[in-house]
């Protein structure tokens, strides 16, 4: 207890064990104004850590989640899965050739126009790309402005370059749609209207096809990989015809000559 409050109840005359319980009551709510003081900024600084957490937390969500896709299409084939701030935040290969290219190449975090010409660019890359190769560059997003924004940003940083980019306006669904067929939103875009021209034509023919071939057959000059197929197909059922029939023939003389040896 401060002094002075001391000596002023030394001054007072009355009972000792009086005197004693008052300094007791007044030291007791001194120390609880005290704590009463503190017990605010406590709150306030709970407060304060709880908003920290909440907000980190949700930024941390709002960086990772993606909104956009761009994929890359020559044989090698590759996505970028982009967040609302155009930062790379996802990278996924479809396909050997295109894992062989991006596994050198650290392109998390990029904007998403930066990665596509480190890819462009790349050494690997280039083992792939001839003077009749065809790049295809596709954009996905739910929200049709940011997905004309990013065409054209690509159309910019891409216009030194061999790349044919095909403009696709897809959504989450398109994306996952493609995925569950193990291929880049891109190529099954392609996919879906070749089966438009080759109704026959399936996933893992589409799979197999470079994007030059992709466009030779969109362009109709897919005759020959019709009557080719056709006579592939035919060749393989004579083929097999042939050989049950052989098959057969020698079955029976077989038949025939054990029958003889009883």
């Amino acid at each position: 207890m401060n002094n002075p409050i001391h000596r002023a109840f030394d001054n007072v005359q009355a009972e000792e064990s009086l005197k004693v319980s008052t300094k007791a009551y007044i030291a007791s709510q001194v120390i609880a104004g005290e704590k009463r003081r503190r017990t605010p900024l406590l709150y306030l600084a709970l407060a304060l850590c709880f908003c920290f957490i909440v907000f980190s937390i949700g930024g941390y969500s709002l960086y990772t989640t993606p909104v956009s896709a761009v994929s890359i299409d020559i044989n090698p084939s590759m996505e970028l899965a982009v967040n609302r701030f155009d930062r790379v935040v996802g990278v996924s290969a479809f396909n050997d050739d295109g894992a062989a290219v991006i596994a050198p190449l650290d392109l998390k975090n990029m904007k998403y126009d930066e990665a596509v010409e480190t890819i462009l660019a790349s050494e690997t890359l280039a083992a792939y790309l001839s003077d009749t190769s065809t790049i295809s560059i596709c954009v996905a997003s739910d929200d049709a402005n940011r997905e004309r924004e990013m065409y054209s940003r690509l159309a910019g940083c891409t216009s030194d370059s061999n790349c044919e980019i095909s403009h696709y306006r897809g959504n989450s669904e398109d994306i996952e749609e493609a995925h569950s067929c193990g291929m880049s939103m891109g190529k099954y875009n392609a996919y879906l209207q070749l089966k438009e021209i080759y109704p026959n034509i399936t996933l893992e023919e589409v799979k197999g096809l470079t994007m030059s071939e992709i466009k030779s057959l969109l362009q109709g000059k897919g005759q020959s990989y019709n009557s080719n197929k056709q006579s592939s197909d035919s060749q393989d059922r004579a083929g097999q015809e042939k050989a049950n029939g052989h098959g057969t023939k020698h079955g029976k003389e077989n038949n025939h000559g054990g029958h003889q040896g009883n």
